[in-house]
């Protein structure tokens, strides 16, 4: 249903944004 596609979305969501935020912190300011 759309509740299970919603939270599989949310989940990949995470998955691609945990590295970005990694990458983000470990770049100089």
């Amino acid at each position: 249903g759309d509740g299970a596609f919603i939270r599989d979305e949310a989940n990949i969501t995470l998955v691609a944004d945990t590295p970005l935020r990694a990458l983000l912190i470990d770049l100089p300011v």
